[in-house]
């Protein structure tokens, strides 16, 4: 056991004994002068903060700059807007005008309307009158059709209906009997 002591105390002298020399060294090499090393990491270190400090101020100004251009640029996109609407709103007034002055002349509602896109359209794409002569022509008889067309579905539709009243009717009357 005593032995075991004296190994154990052995250990921890040779332990101190190589943790003061590596202290002394230390102090040394502080006293003898600066850490050249060292130095040079923390100029590097400092440059590259400059470096970056000046390239985020210059793209600081860049983006202040392009901000202020391109505001400039959404007010004149508004200005534009704004006449676009204001002329989408004058071809809208002029095409209810246009269209309540055919209101006056035509008593129909589905010639009426179809007269009135007709005369709206010839006029803003500015079509010849013999066009719209035709146009109108063509009008008149797909309007023929279109209307015979609808009676010979009514017709149907009603005698449809008649017959299954009839039947009701018939099924009452021997239902009761």
């Amino acid at each position: 056991m005593q032995e075991k002591a004296q190994d154990l105390k052995q250990e921890l002298c040779n332990a101190l004994l190589s943790t003061l020399n590596e202290i002394r060294q230390a102090h040394l090499r502080i006293d003898s002068g600066p850490d050249i090393e060292r130095a040079r990491g923390i100029i590097h270190f400092s440059d590259a903060c400059d470096k970056r400090h000046v390239d985020a101020s210059r793209l600081q100004v860049e983006l202040k700059e392009g901000n202020t251009d391109k505001q400039i640029e959404i007010r004149k996109l508004f200005v534009q807007l704004k006449q676009a609407y204001d002329a989408r709103q004058r071809l809208w007034d002029s095409f209810e005008a246009r269209i309540n002055e055919f209101r006056k002349h035509c008593s129909q509602p589905i010639l009426l309307t179809c007269l009135s896109l007709a005369f709206c359209l010839s006029h803003y794409f500015e079509l010849p009158v013999s066009h719209q002569q035709d146009v109108l022509g063509q009008l008149d008889d797909n309007m023929a059709y279109t209307i015979s067309e609808q009676e010979k579905k009514l017709r149907a539709v009603l005698k449809e209906n008649s017959n299954k009243d009839r039947e009701k009717l018939l099924r009452g009357v021997l239902g009761r009997l």
